[in-house]
Protein backbone atom coordinates (compact mmCIF):
# COMPACT_ATOMS: atom_id res chain seq x y z
CA UNK A 1 0.00 0.00 0.00
CA UNK A 2 2.53 2.04 0.66
CA UNK A 3 4.63 1.23 -2.15
CA UNK A 4 1.64 2.42 -4.41
CA UNK A 5 1.15 5.60 -2.73
CA UNK A 6 5.05 6.25 -2.91
CA UNK A 7 4.71 5.09 -6.51
CA UNK A 8 1.97 7.98 -7.17
CA UNK A 9 3.60 11.14 -6.04
CA UNK A 10 6.75 9.75 -7.81
CA UNK A 11 4.74 9.71 -10.96
CA UNK A 12 3.53 13.31 -10.57
CA UNK A 13 7.32 14.26 -9.58
CA UNK A 14 9.05 12.60 -12.89
CA UNK A 15 6.16 13.14 -15.74
CA UNK A 16 4.15 16.70 -15.88
CA UNK A 17 1.60 15.04 -18.42
CA UNK A 18 0.62 13.30 -15.01
CA UNK A 19 -2.82 14.58 -14.29
CA UNK A 20 -3.10 16.04 -10.11
CA UNK A 21 -6.30 13.43 -8.92
CA UNK A 22 -6.66 15.14 -5.03
CA UNK A 23 -9.49 12.58 -4.27
CA UNK A 24 -7.17 9.81 -5.45
CA UNK A 25 -3.93 11.10 -3.31
CA UNK A 26 -6.41 11.52 -0.51
CA UNK A 27 -7.03 8.24 -0.45
CA UNK A 28 -4.14 6.66 -0.94
CA UNK A 29 -2.96 8.41 2.11
CA UNK A 30 -5.58 7.30 3.94
CA UNK A 31 -4.82 3.35 3.05
CA UNK A 32 -1.40 4.17 4.20
CA UNK A 33 -2.20 5.22 7.48
CA UNK A 34 -4.97 2.71 8.04
CA UNK A 35 -2.37 -0.07 7.01
CA UNK A 36 -0.08 1.18 9.11
CA UNK A 37 -2.56 1.47 12.21
CA UNK A 38 -3.23 -2.00 11.61
CA UNK A 39 0.14 -3.26 11.69
CA UNK A 40 0.78 -1.12 15.05
CA UNK A 41 -2.05 -2.94 16.51
CA UNK A 42 -0.92 -6.56 15.39
CA UNK A 43 2.63 -5.61 17.00
CA UNK A 44 1.95 -3.81 20.20
CA UNK A 45 -0.96 -5.89 21.06
CA UNK A 46 -1.56 -9.04 19.60
CA UNK A 47 1.94 -9.75 19.84
CA UNK A 48 2.68 -7.92 22.58
CA UNK A 49 5.73 -6.16 21.00
CA UNK A 50 5.56 -2.89 22.63
CA UNK A 51 7.24 -4.10 25.83
CA UNK A 52 10.86 -5.63 25.77
CA UNK A 53 13.17 -4.22 23.07
CA UNK A 54 10.68 -1.77 21.79
CA UNK A 55 9.41 1.29 22.91
CA UNK A 56 8.62 0.03 26.77
CA UNK A 57 11.12 1.64 28.52
CA UNK A 58 15.02 0.92 28.38
CA UNK A 59 14.86 1.36 32.13
CA UNK A 60 12.63 -1.77 32.13
CA UNK A 61 13.42 -4.11 29.68
CA UNK A 62 16.52 -5.44 27.91
CA UNK A 63 17.02 -7.06 24.82
CA UNK A 64 19.28 -10.34 25.85
CA UNK A 65 21.32 -12.32 23.28
CA UNK A 66 21.40 -15.94 24.43
CA UNK A 67 25.25 -16.05 23.43
CA UNK A 68 26.07 -13.56 26.46
CA UNK A 69 24.27 -15.93 28.96
CA UNK A 70 25.74 -18.97 27.86
CA UNK A 71 28.74 -17.19 28.47
CA UNK A 72 28.14 -16.45 31.92
CA UNK A 73 26.11 -19.54 32.52
CA UNK A 74 29.30 -21.56 31.25
CA UNK A 75 32.11 -19.66 33.57
CA UNK A 76 30.00 -20.11 36.59
CA UNK A 77 29.46 -23.73 36.22
CA UNK A 78 33.25 -24.07 35.94
CA UNK A 79 34.59 -21.77 38.64
CA UNK A 80 36.34 -22.99 41.48
CA UNK A 81 35.32 -21.61 44.76
CA UNK A 82 38.59 -21.76 46.30
CA UNK A 83 40.70 -19.81 43.62
CA UNK A 84 40.00 -16.02 44.78
CA UNK A 85 42.05 -15.17 41.61
CA UNK A 86 40.27 -16.81 38.96
CA UNK A 87 36.59 -15.50 41.41
CA UNK A 88 37.59 -12.49 40.58
CA UNK A 89 38.16 -12.76 37.09
CA UNK A 90 35.08 -14.14 36.69
CA UNK A 91 32.97 -11.32 38.43
CA UNK A 92 35.08 -9.14 36.53
CA UNK A 93 33.98 -11.05 33.06
CA UNK A 94 30.29 -11.52 34.25
CA UNK A 95 30.05 -7.61 35.44
CA UNK A 96 31.48 -6.50 31.79
CA UNK A 97 29.07 -8.77 30.02
CA UNK A 98 26.07 -7.80 32.07
CA UNK A 99 26.10 -4.17 31.39
CA UNK A 100 26.68 -4.94 27.51
CA UNK A 101 23.32 -6.99 27.89
CA UNK A 102 20.92 -5.38 25.31
CA UNK A 103 23.93 -2.95 24.02
CA UNK A 104 25.24 -2.38 20.30
CA UNK A 105 28.14 -0.76 18.90
CA UNK A 106 27.56 2.20 17.01
CA UNK A 107 29.64 0.83 14.19
CA UNK A 108 27.02 -2.34 14.14
CA UNK A 109 24.03 0.30 13.97
CA UNK A 110 25.27 2.27 11.20
CA UNK A 111 27.23 -0.76 9.28
CA UNK A 112 24.46 -1.12 6.32
CA UNK A 113 23.78 2.66 6.47
CA UNK A 114 27.49 3.37 5.88
CA UNK A 115 27.96 0.75 3.24
CA UNK A 116 25.15 2.34 1.46
CA UNK A 117 27.27 5.94 0.75
CA UNK A 118 29.52 4.83 -1.86
CA UNK A 119 26.77 4.73 -4.33
CA UNK A 120 25.45 7.60 -3.16
CA UNK A 121 28.43 9.44 -3.93
CA UNK A 122 29.22 7.80 -6.96
CA UNK A 123 25.32 8.38 -8.17
CA UNK A 124 26.21 11.83 -7.32
CA UNK A 125 29.61 12.19 -9.06
CA UNK A 126 31.79 12.09 -5.92
CA UNK A 127 34.51 9.98 -4.62
CA UNK A 128 33.10 7.63 -1.84
CA UNK A 129 33.85 9.42 1.70
CA UNK A 130 35.85 8.07 4.34
CA UNK A 131 33.49 7.59 7.72
CA UNK A 132 35.11 7.60 11.18
CA UNK A 133 32.92 6.71 14.69
CA UNK A 134 35.34 7.88 16.86
CA UNK A 135 33.00 5.25 19.82
CA UNK A 136 35.59 5.02 22.70
CA UNK A 137 33.90 2.86 25.17
CA UNK A 138 30.48 3.40 24.39
CA UNK A 139 27.98 1.35 23.18
CA UNK A 140 24.39 2.21 22.72
CA UNK A 141 20.57 0.65 24.12
CA UNK A 142 19.40 -0.87 21.40
CA UNK A 143 16.27 0.80 22.24
CA UNK A 144 16.90 3.84 19.77
CA UNK A 145 18.94 1.57 17.41
CA UNK A 146 16.27 2.37 15.04
CA UNK A 147 16.15 6.05 15.88
CA UNK A 148 19.60 6.04 15.32
CA UNK A 149 19.51 4.71 11.87
CA UNK A 150 16.77 6.97 10.50
CA UNK A 151 18.83 9.80 11.94
CA UNK A 152 21.56 8.96 10.85
CA UNK A 153 20.67 7.81 7.00
CA UNK A 154 19.59 11.19 6.74
CA UNK A 155 22.91 13.18 8.28
CA UNK A 156 25.15 10.97 6.50
CA UNK A 157 23.36 11.86 3.39
CA UNK A 158 23.08 15.64 3.56
CA UNK A 159 27.16 15.25 4.29
CA UNK A 160 27.69 13.71 0.88
CA UNK A 161 25.07 15.31 -1.01
CA UNK A 162 25.55 19.16 0.09
CA UNK A 163 28.32 18.89 1.86
CA UNK A 164 31.34 17.00 0.50
CA UNK A 165 32.36 18.38 -2.81
CA UNK A 166 33.42 16.80 -6.24
CA UNK A 167 37.05 15.46 -6.64
CA UNK A 168 38.43 17.85 -8.54
CA UNK A 169 36.58 20.86 -6.62
CA UNK A 170 37.89 19.34 -3.54
CA UNK A 171 41.55 19.12 -5.36
CA UNK A 172 41.33 22.66 -6.07
CA UNK A 173 41.13 23.98 -2.69
CA UNK A 174 43.96 21.68 -1.64
CA UNK A 175 42.33 18.61 0.08
CA UNK A 176 42.00 15.04 -0.57
CA UNK A 177 39.56 14.17 -3.74
CA UNK A 178 37.79 11.96 -1.01
CA UNK A 179 35.89 13.75 1.51
CA UNK A 180 35.67 12.87 5.52
CA UNK A 181 33.26 12.28 7.68
CA UNK A 182 33.67 12.10 11.43
CA UNK A 183 30.71 10.94 13.99
CA UNK A 184 31.97 11.15 17.77
CA UNK A 185 30.53 9.47 21.25
CA UNK A 186 30.71 11.25 24.36
CA UNK A 187 29.07 10.70 27.51
CA UNK A 188 28.72 14.10 29.86
CA UNK A 189 26.37 16.19 31.86
CA UNK A 190 24.01 13.52 31.93
CA UNK A 191 23.74 13.09 28.28
CA UNK A 192 25.14 11.09 25.32
CA UNK A 193 26.45 13.17 22.95
CA UNK A 194 26.84 12.54 19.12
CA UNK A 195 28.64 15.12 16.58
CA UNK A 196 28.53 14.71 13.57
CA UNK A 197 31.68 16.69 11.09
CA UNK A 198 32.59 16.49 7.31
CA UNK A 199 35.28 18.33 5.71
CA UNK A 200 33.14 19.40 3.30
CA UNK A 201 32.20 23.39 1.69
CA UNK A 202 30.19 23.93 5.22
CA UNK A 203 27.68 25.60 5.84
CA UNK A 204 25.71 28.90 3.67
CA UNK A 205 24.58 31.17 6.24
CA UNK A 206 22.99 34.09 3.78
CA UNK A 207 21.77 30.94 1.28
CA UNK A 208 19.97 29.69 4.32
CA UNK A 209 18.81 33.55 5.42
CA UNK A 210 17.68 33.95 1.78
CA UNK A 211 15.50 30.71 1.79
CA UNK A 212 13.94 31.69 4.74
CA UNK A 213 13.01 34.99 3.54
CA UNK A 214 11.22 33.49 -0.10
CA UNK A 215 9.54 30.99 2.14
CA UNK A 216 7.96 33.47 5.00
CA UNK A 217 10.31 31.75 7.57
CA UNK A 218 11.68 35.56 8.47
CA UNK A 219 10.98 38.94 7.38
CA UNK A 220 13.74 41.01 5.10
CA UNK A 221 14.78 43.43 7.68
CA UNK A 222 14.91 41.38 10.83
CA UNK A 223 17.81 40.51 12.39
CA UNK A 224 19.29 37.34 13.41
CA UNK A 225 22.71 35.83 14.29
CA UNK A 226 24.48 33.52 12.26
CA UNK A 227 24.03 31.07 14.98
CA UNK A 228 19.98 31.73 14.75
CA UNK A 229 19.77 30.85 10.99
CA UNK A 230 21.26 27.86 11.42
CA UNK A 231 18.86 26.56 13.16
CA UNK A 232 16.44 27.14 10.37
CA UNK A 233 17.20 24.08 8.97
CA UNK A 234 14.86 22.61 11.45
CA UNK A 235 11.83 24.70 10.24
CA UNK A 236 9.09 22.57 9.24
CA UNK A 237 9.45 22.33 4.62
CA UNK A 238 12.54 24.20 4.76
CA UNK A 239 15.29 23.15 2.41
CA UNK A 240 18.55 24.57 0.53
CA UNK A 241 17.97 22.54 -2.56
CA UNK A 242 17.78 24.19 -5.61
CA UNK A 243 15.95 21.79 -7.09
CA UNK A 244 14.22 18.27 -6.74
CA UNK A 245 16.63 15.79 -7.79
CA UNK A 246 16.50 11.79 -7.57
CA UNK A 247 18.41 12.36 -4.26
CA UNK A 248 17.04 15.25 -2.59
CA UNK A 249 13.75 14.33 -3.82
CA UNK A 250 14.42 11.21 -1.13
CA UNK A 251 14.40 10.97 2.64
CA UNK A 252 12.73 13.26 5.43
CA UNK A 253 13.38 16.87 5.71
CA UNK A 254 15.73 18.01 8.76
CA UNK A 255 12.05 19.27 10.41
CA UNK A 256 11.31 14.97 10.72
CA UNK A 257 14.90 14.40 11.58
CA UNK A 258 14.40 16.96 14.95
CA UNK A 259 11.05 15.61 15.73
CA UNK A 260 12.50 11.57 15.62
CA UNK A 261 15.06 13.01 18.17
CA UNK A 262 12.71 15.44 20.69
CA UNK A 263 10.30 12.36 20.56
CA UNK A 264 13.07 10.40 22.76
CA UNK A 265 13.78 13.41 24.94
CA UNK A 266 16.78 14.86 23.16
CA UNK A 267 17.86 17.69 21.38
CA UNK A 268 19.23 18.28 17.48
CA UNK A 269 21.01 21.39 16.71
CA UNK A 270 24.08 22.65 14.66
CA UNK A 271 27.06 24.41 15.87
CA UNK A 272 30.14 26.41 14.03
CA UNK A 273 33.16 25.03 14.93
CA UNK A 274 35.04 27.96 12.53
CA UNK A 275 35.35 31.70 13.41
CA UNK A 276 35.64 32.77 9.90
CA UNK A 277 32.49 34.89 10.01
CA UNK A 278 33.16 36.70 6.67
CA UNK A 279 33.42 33.63 4.86
CA UNK A 280 30.71 32.06 2.51
CA UNK A 281 30.64 28.74 4.06
CA UNK A 282 30.87 28.32 7.66
CA UNK A 283 32.58 24.66 8.98
CA UNK A 284 29.85 22.92 11.81
CA UNK A 285 29.00 19.79 12.98
CA UNK A 286 25.46 18.83 13.89
CA UNK A 287 25.23 18.21 18.01
CA UNK A 288 22.62 15.54 18.75
CA UNK A 289 22.24 15.24 23.00
CA UNK A 290 19.84 12.39 24.40
CA UNK A 291 19.05 11.07 27.42
CA UNK A 292 22.40 9.40 29.14
CA UNK A 293 20.45 5.84 30.12
CA UNK A 294 20.65 5.05 26.25
CA UNK A 295 24.33 4.83 26.70
CA UNK A 296 26.71 2.25 28.75
CA UNK A 297 30.89 2.43 29.17
CA UNK A 298 32.69 -0.40 29.26
CA UNK A 299 36.08 -1.54 29.98
CA UNK A 300 38.41 -1.45 27.61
Amino acid sequence: TVHETEQTYDNLRKHTEVAWNQALLLEQLQQAANALQEYAKVNEVKLGRKGPGRRGGVEKYLMVQKERIEFLIDGLEKLNPQNSSEKDELIRKVLGTLKQIGTEKMEDILAAVIDSLPSLAKELGKEAPTVTIESGHIVIRNQISDLLKNVFTHLLRNSIDHGIETAENRLTKGKQAAGTIVLALSVADGKLWLKLSDDGKGLGVEMIRQKAIESGLIRPEQTMTAEQLAQLIFASGFSTAASVTEVSGRGVGMDAVKGFVEREGGTIELRFTSDDTGSEFRRFEVVIGLPERFAVIVSA
